[in-house]
């Protein structure tokens, strides 16, 4: 037997309800830390934050590479043979300036070239 809309969404509201309370929970031991850390090396409570939120930043920041590095190893490996020829060499410098820019261009910040493949006497 399905529950009822109703009980679901009674359901729904009670787990946000805990949530909340969690969170509450959690907010209060972080102001805590903060007070003592900043009683301890007597630096203003913001200093302590500011710091926290670098810290919490930086490691963001570290993911986001370990990110764009597993991309780059993806489009690699994707590329099989290829990384070893020229166009391949040219399509992973060019994956790697567009992740490290956290753009789609090039090295040179112009878009990219898109080569078109020739038949006997025309363009495909």
């Amino acid at each position: 037997m399905m529950l009822s809309d109703k009980t679901k969404l009674k359901q729904a509201i009670n787990q946000i309800a805990q949530l909340q309370t969690e969170k509450k929970s959690k907010d209060d031991e972080i102001n805590e830390a903060v007070a003592l850390a900043a009683e301890k090396f007597e630096l203003n409570k913001r200093t302590i934050k500011a710091l926290a939120k670098d810290t919490r930043s930086n490691e963001m920041e570290r993911a986001e590479r370990r990110l764009q590095e597993e991309e780059l190893d993806q489009c690699r490996a994707a590329l099989g043979l290829l990384a070893d020829l020229p166009l391949g060499e040219a399509a992973v410098a060019e994956v790697a300036a567009s992740t490290k820019n956290g753009k789609a261009r090039g090295k040179q910040g112009r878009k990219p070239t898109t080569i078109h493949a020739t038949h006997e006497g025309g363009t495909a």
